[in-house]
């Protein structure tokens, strides 16, 4: 073996450097994959960290937003309460639109009743002015009573003690009858309160 490489030297030399280089490059090739391996790793690592947390930052924007809606939805005024007004009237009109139509049959309003009320006080009268019904007040008691004349139309005067909050009198004024009544008796303002009121047959 010894002489072969004396007899061949430079293909002794060729074939070391050629079987060194081999094993260099190997080695090396072999640590180089090694690193990016543990590279690759490493920044798989990262990302997997980074998917984790920005996981968690979307579940904590899903928690808030439905809090804010829950939040919005209790205003009347806000634009989702609104849009859910919206959708049910839209639901609505188009269950009134399939429902035949009824006709409704043109009546006369009714006729409105004469209703006339004032307030006035110890010393003054009230005067209707279309019945002419007086009952003017000349005392108010402690006891939340009054003092009073009572002049209706057709009938004499009278003078009343003691009336009491709530009393009426029922009288004709031509075809039509009515009602004067003492409201109010208020004592420590001396204010008092009486209404006629036209009353249908």
């Amino acid at each position: 073996m010894a002489n072969w490489i004396e007899d061949n030297a430079a293909k002794s030399i060729i074939g070391y450097t050629f079987v060194i280089s081999a094993a260099v490059w190997g080695v090396s090739s072999f640590i180089l994959d090694g690193n990016k391996v543990s590279a690759y790793m490493a920044v798989a690592e990262q990302y997997k960290t980074k998917v984790s947390v920005l996981e968690g930052e979307v579940s904590n924007l899903k928690s808030e937003n439905e809090r804010y809606r829950s939040w919005l939805l209790q205003d009347p005024k806000s634009f989702p309460t609104l849009e859910s007004k919206i959708r049910n009237l839209e639901v609505a009109l188009v269950e009134a639109n399939k429902r035949p139509a009824v006709e409704i049959e043109d009546k006369p309003p009714a006729p409105q009743l004469y209703e006339f009320s004032r307030s006035f006080y110890k010393g003054e009268s009230f005067v209707d002015p279309k019945t002419k019904a007086v009952i003017g007040v000349s005392d108010v008691t402690k006891e939340y009573t009054a003092d009073a004349v009572l002049v209706l139309p057709g009938g004499e005067k009278k003078f009343l003690k003691g009336v009491r909050p709530g009393t009426t009198w029922e009288f004709s004024k031509g075809d039509k009858k009515y009602n004067l009544t003492l409201e109010t008796v208020n004592w420590l303002t001396n204010e008092l309160k009486a209404s006629v009121s036209e009353v249908s047959d």
